[in-house]
């Protein structure tokens, strides 16, 4: 009997272990003065839901997230994922074309994945850890526009 109670009790301890968790901030900051729209095409179709404006000199929290488990997260750029292209307009005028890895896009000035400028790849994001506990972890992801985007749009 004592020993189906220590099993029962075990069992019990066991099962009020807290589950592992992630969260996920992901930021767009414009370091440049000037006004970012950002807007993601799938198949030529802009996803207009996910379109986001960006005021000069300031950040967006553009995708906030949750999972199961501990680890690095999901940043924005893999929410890109399911788009082929993103435009990013500059004042309403001046425009940068995103494609993502293996899209053969008919513009020759468009930002590669592999640029270390583009927007879909994850490397180009900063990851900064907010906070860490044994059971969770919450991390925020940056990607910085600057002046020289701007410029290289012209």
């Amino acid at each position: 009997m004592r020993l189906l109670i220590i099993v029962i009790g075990s069992l019990l301890l066991a099962s009020c272990i807290r589950e592992e968790s992630t969260e996920t901030i992901s930021l767009l900051t414009n370091n440049s003065t000037h006004k970012i729209k950002i807007t993601p095409y799938s198949q030529g179709t802009a996803v207009v839901k996910d379109i986001v404006e960006i005021n000069g000199n300031s950040s967006l929290n553009v995708l906030s997230q949750a999972n199961r488990g501990k680890g690095a997260g999901i940043s924005y750029a893999s929410y890109l994922a399911f788009t082929d292209s993103v435009e990013v307009v500059f004042d309403e005028q001046l425009r940068s074309t995103h494609y993502f890895q293996n899209s053969t896009g008919a513009n020759p000035s468009a930002i590669r994945y592999e640029n270390a400028r583009s927007l879909y790849n994850e490397k180009n994001y900063t990851r900064k850890i907010i906070s860490e506990k044994k059971n969770s972890i919450t991390n925020e992801y940056t990607f910085s526009f600057t002046e020289e985007d701007y410029q290289a749009a012209r």
